[in-house]
């Protein structure tokens, strides 16, 4: 018998560097020896079978592994075209270093397929020396070596440069890496990496030549790389990236051309290093030029759009500077009008002819429209907790239609608004094109962690309408997409000296498939109001009830949405409360305990809850653009014999606006006013009422501080409003960390009075027994921070403006929270 080698064109080892190992080295990294090749055969009229397959070489491999990755299969017709692939799956492994296939004549008709690897030196353990800045676990993290089975010597020269940018990462410019491979009594090899790291390199100084006409401050303020300077450690100044210097180039190009400066550029960085210190300094060479107006903006029409009415949608006009960054955004804006007639491939070239003479620019947008887009099919991806149909039904898009960007963005909005995807990027659309005029929708998105495990800890009762001053501690399970439906859930519980509650609170914004939210809600709260003083013992107040809601979108406005609550509700309090005379005299101690009896009532009543309101903001968690209000109104019906009854109207709004990048710095302003009136002789409880101050209205104020008192007791507002402005500023790029400065400011007036208290009040002996009945405005300021790691943190400092330190009021309040995410 004749043994031949199998013909094996070059062209089929040069795509092997397109696969990349398994568990190793990407082999577009490496250049493999050519297996060995004997005279080709010639070719034949005829294909024989295959009839038997043999390996040999393998050691590390077993002949199962190998035979389950080779494409011919004993007694088919041999196909040479096959070789390629299996050369290609057995190099896929990462333990050969040459693969032979041979073929043998076995008869006329049959022929034995001969394979012969290679095998790379297995790695037994692989070992770092003179790596003290950077560990052994941060490398294998980086590159995963200890998962590579097999080394060659090209490999490791390869990972050897893998390490020395990861150094590069960490400003360490001048590393040296030896490597070895020493075998071991077991066949098997050592592979070392002996490192010398050398200094760390630090940038020093960034200088700039050529700009006369903008300060070098001001460049070094919008360069990447930053000088070092003492907190550099912490803002990673100094760091020097051979890469960013692109980006830096980039950047100053960027600013000139579009402040006038036509043909700005930077000729050249400089990078010199100190070989002894590696103190590195930074010379950019510009290029100005000189300054070019706009002498006039034109924009070619079609049977759409006029040139008359395209022109008013770009942010170009004829006086101004030249910009090469209104003429990318002019663009983009042309984009987005050719994409709302579904032209969303849309080719827009700005074409620019410079007037050299008088140094002006005529500037001209042509658009080349390219074929309407039909939307055939939206896929959602990366929906691993979120069911599709949720996502579906936010879609502003229909499949069949026309694909306009006014859907495609509404679409975007809305989906954001559920809450579920990350608020930095994490909805995003990706177009598939079909044919010339069809196309497929990828919508991208990525979840972030709707439950939320939450504990709190801090002085103050068990809810945001307490003066309970004591320690308290709260749990709270809560789930905005309970199994990826959609569906809220929210279960809190907290306790502290006296007070308790419970609450539970079940929300299905969609009901029997259509845009009708439910509500049921379950509670239970023990409150006790530790600011009325002069008294046996503060208030306990014990409520139990129950309510539902239906919410919908109003027709004429869908984003404007419309509820309607019914419930009810058990208010309790201890029937022993009585009114301590101290330093009063009989008339006052009366007069105090007329307010007690008519504040802390015990009774039964059903609640009609009527809301109003519209959420524009672009997130419900994270936002940084948008508004929102609403406007509620609760009738409170008394139940046979019972004293309470009253009606109540709120309105609450905020709007914020991001003032500097998306979340850089964000202008918040949040407002709130409300008023409630007894029904007939009936009386309005005392929680209803409004107590001014605390976390939730007026910081750096203790509860109901700001209104009426009666002896320094706080007894309620049947008015009030009160105002919060913060600038909200990220401290980390990713809003790990949040800090906020704040004003606040309120008032609450007006405390409902029998006609007996008014008479009483009238007498001189009680002149001053109500306080801050009339409107008085208070106001603080103050600072905090917001913390996501390793739990959310919200912290707020808040000091008086308006300090009575006659009444010795403190000068600030803490307001403290922490809460944990799963």
């Amino acid at each position: 018998m004749i043994k031949k080698t199998v013909f094996l064109p070059l062209f089929l080892l040069s795509v092997l560097g397109s696969y990349p190992a398994q568990g190793g080295l990407p082999l577009s990294h490496l250049e493999y020896p050519a297996p060995t090749q004997d005279k080709a055969p010639e070719a034949s009229s005829e294909r024989k079978r295959i009839q038997a397959i043999t390996i040999t070489g393998n050691k590390l491999v077993t002949k199962e592994a190998l035979y389950a990755r080779i494409p011919y299969r004993i007694g088919e017709l041999f196909n040479p075209t096959k070789t390629g692939d299996l050369i290609k799956n057995l190099y896929g492994l990462n333990y050969f270093n040459n693969v032979i296939v041979e073929s043998e004549d076995f008869s006329d008709t049959e022929i034995i397929l001969h394979i012969t690897v290679e095998e790379k030196k297995k790695i037994e353990s692989i070992v770092y020396e003179g790596n003290t800045n950077l560990s052994n676990d941060e490398i294998d993290k980086k590159l995963k070596i200890s998962e590579i089975p097999t080394f060659d010597e090209e490999e490791l020269s390869f990972l050897a440069g893998e390490i020395k940018a990861l150094y590069a990462e960490k400003n360490y410019h001048n590393v040296g890496i030896t490597t070895e491979l020493r075998p071991t009594e077991n066949s098997s090899y050592i592979a070392f990496f002996r490192i010398e790291e050398g200094e760390k390199a630090i940038v020093k100084r960034i200088y700039f030549e050529g700009n006369t006409k903008v300060s070098s401050k001001f460049l070094r303020s919008i360069l990447y790389t930053r000088e070092d300077w003492l907190f550099g450690f912490v803002t990673k100044a100094g760091s020097f990236q051979q890469e960013m210097l692109e980006a830096d180039k980039y950047a100053i190009e960027n600013f000139y051309q579009s402040s006038g400066f036509l043909a700005a550029r930077v000729l050249d960085v400089t990078v010199d290093r100190n070989e002894a210190t590696q103190c590195i300094v930074l010379t950019f060479h510009i290029e100005e030029g000189d300054l070019y107006t706009i002498k006039s903006v034109g924009a070619q029409g079609n049977e759409l759009l006029t040139e008359e009415q395209i022109l008013p949608f770009l942010p170009l006009c004829p006086g101004q500077l030249y910009s090469r960054e209104l003429v990318r955004q002019s663009v983009e804006m042309l984009r987005t009008v050719w994409g709302r007639y579904g032209y969303i491939y849309a080719d827009i070239e700005p074409v620019i002819i410079p007037n050299f003479e008088d140094k002006t620019v005529d500037i001209t947008f042509n658009s080349e429209l390219g074929n309407k887009l039909f939307l055939r099919r939206i896929n959602i991806c990366g929906n691993n907790k979120t069911r599709d149909y949720v996502i579906r039904r936010e879609m502003a898009l229909c499949e069949g239609q026309v694909l306009t960007t006014i859907g495609m963005d509404a679409s975007i909005s809305r989906v954001e608004a559920l809450g579920f995807f990350d608020p930095m990027g994490g909805v995003e659309w990706r177009v598939n094109k079909v044919s010339p005029d069809t196309v497929d929708l990828d919508l991208i998105v990525r979840e972030k962690p709707t439950g939320r495990l939450e504990w709190r800890m801090g002085y103050g009762g068990a809810d945001p309408q307490s003066s309970s001053t004591s320690f308290s501690v709260g749990i709270g399970l809560s789930d905005r997409n309970l199994l990826g439906s959609g569906v809220s859930a929210n279960l809190n519980a907290q306790w502290s000296r006296q007070d308790h509650s419970f609450d539970c609170v079940l929300y299905k914004p969609w009901l029997f498939n259509r845009p009708v939210g439910g509500t049921v809600r379950f509670y239970h709260r023990r409150m006790i109001y530790e600011d009325v003083t002069n008294i046996n013992s503060p208030p306990v107040e014990t409520t139990t009830g129950a309510n539902t809601q239906i919410s919908f979108a109003i027709p004429a406005c869908p984003t404007i949405i419309s509820s309607i609550a019914l419930g009810v509700q058990r208010i309790h309090f201890q029937d022993n409360l009585r009114a301590e005379r101290g330093s009063r005299n009989n008339d006052q101690n009366e007069l105090f305990q007329t307010f007690i009896n008519r504040r802390f009532i015990s009774g039964t009543n059903a609640t009609i809850d009527a809301v109003l309101g519209q959420d524009m903001r672009n997130h419900p968690v994270l936002p940084n653009k948008g508004y929102n209000w609403n406007f509620t109104t609760t009738l409170g019906i008394p139940a046979p014999g019972s004293p309470i009854g009253y009606l109540k109207a709120d309105f609450d709004t905020t709007w914020l606006t991001p003032l500097i990048g998306e979340y850089d710095l964000i202008f918040l302003m949040h407002s709130h006013a409300g008023y409630v009136l007894p029904l007939g002789d009936k009386l309005i409880p005392y929680r209803e009422l409004y107590n001014i101050g605390g976390p939730g209205t007026v910081r750096g104020f203790d509860f109901g501080q700001i209104g009426p008192q009666v002896f320094c007791s706080s007894v309620g507002a049947r008015k009030a409003f009160w105002v919060n402005a913060e600038l909200i500023f990220s401290i980390m790029k990713d809003n790990s960390i949040r800090g906020i400065l704040f004003y606040d400011g309120g008032a609450g007036w007006d405390t409902p009075l029998s006609a007996d208290q008014k008479k009483r009040l009238a007498e001189p002996a009680n002149k001053f027994a109500l306080t801050n009945n009339r409107f008085r405005y208070r106001h603080s300021v103050g600072f905090g921070i917001r913390l996501q790691n390793p739990a959310p943190i919200r912290i707020d400092w808040g000091f008086k403006l308006d300090r009575n330190k006659r009444l010795r009021e403190k000068a600030y309040e803490v307001h403290f929270s922490m809460q944990q995410e799963f």
